[in-house]
């Protein structure tokens, strides 16, 4: 059995904006076709991060970069709220 993950982000479409406050914050320079570009490009990669929220994580340990991976999640959460 074959399930199929749409990979839309799972807390909200991405904006323009939140690109641009990334960028902002990364002080990074974008010119109009990079932020077009990086909003499908990140809105993927929290789509596939849903997909991973999604997998049954129970009686797996932790590993040790699980901390840096929950960092990074966090600040796209909050840019995302």
């Amino acid at each position: 059995m074959s399930e199929t993950h749409s990979a839309e982000p799972s807390h909200g479409q991405l904006t323009r904006e939140d690109v641009l406050k990334v960028a902002r914050l990364a002080r990074l320079t974008l010119d109009e076709s990079e932020v077009e570009e990086f909003t499908g490009q990140l809105g993927q990669v929290l789509g596939y991060v849903g997909i991973l929220e999604e997998a049954d994580t129970e009686g797996v340990e932790p590993l040790a970069l699980g901390f840096l991976l929950a960092v990074f999640l966090f600040v796209l959460g909050v840019l995302l709220v």
